[in-house]
């Protein structure tokens, strides 16, 4: 399996990453350290999702600023990956 690189947290201050393995997809939701055009600093959580035999995710989503405790669950039916996240 080949990592995702260059996650910008601390250990100390990141949860648990949440990994989904689905009928389309590796699906990932995890925590980094994000800014935008502010330059302000915060813990952002983040999506990715890809082929987890390849070593690059055209997919990757900010999802929420100030989140913490992420939880994902992946439902596939006839081969359509449905995704159901909470924090």
């Amino acid at each position: 399996m080949y990592p995702i690189t260059d996650v910008d947290i601390r250990q100390s201050n990141a949860q648990p990453l949440q990994v989904e393995l689905g009928m389309e997809h590796t699906h990932l939701l995890y925590q980094e350290m994000r800014d935008d055009v502010t330059g302000i600093d915060r813990t952002g959580l983040m999506y990715a999702h890809g082929d987890y035999t390849s070593p690059s995710w055209g997919y990757l989503l900010s999802v929420a600023d100030h989140a913490s405790h992420q939880q994902l669950e992946v439902i596939s039916e006839d081969g359509v990956d449905a995704l159901v996240a909470a924090w």
